[in-house]
């Protein structure tokens, strides 16, 4: 008798402690702060170039808790497991980390409402040939441990019992792409939006076909919290609620298509046509500020496509400003495009002035560029790495090591500006001087 008196004991304080580790909205607002759980990847959560936190989800949540008039705090995790343990066990209110709903997902957790769709997307290394899943048999995969891109292989294993792949945890999605590119893995498989944001700097990455009918992104919930399922799926209803959400589209995943053409002919053929109403500006504003013309057309060639669209549509102006950046630099019109000119001339001009004259004379200007794409601290923080590392923080060859590791938590976890998509910028840096000089040949 005693034994079930314990037993009922346990399970009356277990209970208790279940109904306890969430937060209705109700207490969420007492509180004043709804806490959000996510990851540090360049569709959630990071600092952008001006130091301000970015990110699809960062900006959507943030609307969410105005409507509820709280503060947000965001905790952030390094795998999956990490998220949904940390959801259970009532440490956040909410997931926002571009997770898709899956079946299995459902029955774990409430869901929202989707407000984004994609695709999964088997994505291979430059030069890859092949448009089937015959084609990646045998070969490297390296996919998310946990994922639903696991989730499809372990589907499509069924039909095709040779299909082999690695799993890992300790890496993201962003990093496993960066090593496709490389070369170093054979092929991944991704979603369509991050993919998406991978291809504006690695064009070369062969997006071989889809993997998953269109699949929903959402954000997750605790299984017994229907009060803020219930909030959340009320406010994506709203008509603004939709504005939001079509400009954070356009802002983060709105970026242009590489086509057909090989790299020069594309370069030449966008000049062509985009160039000639912007190429006075652009000379007069390199002139003003003693930067190269061609350098800068080669900066907008590749944070636009020069194809302007106001920062106030989503858009990245000309010279992939922020609106804060822009508005700090002078800017006072988002929607005319030459002062976005002037204003990213301007920007990489101050950032000139904070490169220490003891970094060789030939690796400045990477520095600068580096800096430009991601930001003054993250590539100050590639240095304390490159010192760590017991390289030279002053050589751009020790930056071009240093700077993909900081998408690793291992590395961007020591530093308050956290993460940052490190591998970009050096691909960023490699392709403006090349396009600058393409430019200088040519115009």
């Amino acid at each position: 008798m005693k034994f079930i008196y314990i037993i009922l004991f346990t399970l009356l304080m277990t209970s208790c402690f279940e109904s306890n580790n969430w937060r209705d909205v109700k207490a969420i607002k007492s509180s004043g702060k709804l806490r959000v759980l996510t990851r540090n990847s360049s569709t959630s959560f990071y600092k952008d170039k001006s130091g301000e936190i970015a990110g699809f989800e960062h900006d959507l949540t943030q609307e969410f808790a105005k409507h509820l008039g709280v503060e947000v705090e965001y905790i952030i995790k390094s795998s999956l497991n990490e998220l949904f343990k940390a959801l259970l066990n009532g440490e956040g209110d909410l997931i926002a980390s571009s997770l898709t709903s899956t079946p299995s997902r459902r029955q774990r957790f409430r869901l929202s409402p989707s407000y984004h769709k994609i695709v999964q997307k088997l994505v291979c290394k430059p030069g890859f040939e092949g448009d089937s899943i015959e084609d990646i048999l045998g070969k490297n995969i390296l996919v998310l441990k946990g994922s639903s891109y696991e989730e499809k292989l372990d589907e499509i294993r069924r039909r095709y019992p040779n299909l082999t792949w690695n799993s890992t945890a300790d890496l993201s999605t962003e990093q496993i792409l960066n090593l496709v590119w490389q070369k170093e893995v054979d092929c991944t498989v991704a979603d369509s939006n991050i993919v998406s944001v991978h291809q504006r700097y690695m064009p070369e990455l062969v997006v071989v076909k889809d993997m998953s009918v269109e699949q929903e992104l959402a954000w997750f919930f605790h299984p017994s919290n229907q009060s803020l399922q219930d909030a959340v799926s009320d406010w994506m209803q709203l008509t603004e609620s939709k504005s939001v959400v079509s400009v954070l589209k356009s802002k983060y995943f709105g970026y242009f298509n590489s086509g057909s053409l090989d790299e020069k002919k594309q370069l030449k053929a966008t000049l062509d046509t985009k160039l000639p109403p912007y190429v006075s500006f652009f000379k007069k504003a390199a002139n003003q500020y003693k930067i190269s013309w061609s350098l800068l057309v080669a900066i907008s060639y590749m944070e636009s496509r020069l194809k302007f669209k106001s920062l106030d549509e989503g858009g990245r102006g000309l010279m992939g400003m922020t609106k804060s950046l822009a508005k700090d630099l002078g800017v006072v019109e988002y929607k005319d495009p030459v002062q976005d000119i002037y204003a990213g001339a301007r920007y990489l001009s101050n950032i000139f002035k904070k490169i220490p004259e003891y970094i060789p004379e030939n690796d400045q200007l990477k520095f600068s560029l580096a800096s430009y794409v991601l930001g003054f601290e993250h590539m100050q923080n590639a240095r304390k790495v490159a010192i760590d590392m017991n390289l030279n923080p002053n050589l751009w060859s020790s930056l071009v090591e240093t700077l993909p590791l900081l998408s690793h938590y291992r590395y961007f976890g020591k530093y308050e500006q956290g993460y940052a998509p490190g591998m970009e910028a050096v691909v960023f840096v490699d392709r403006v001087l090349r396009y600058q000089q393409v430019i200088e040949d040519n115009f």
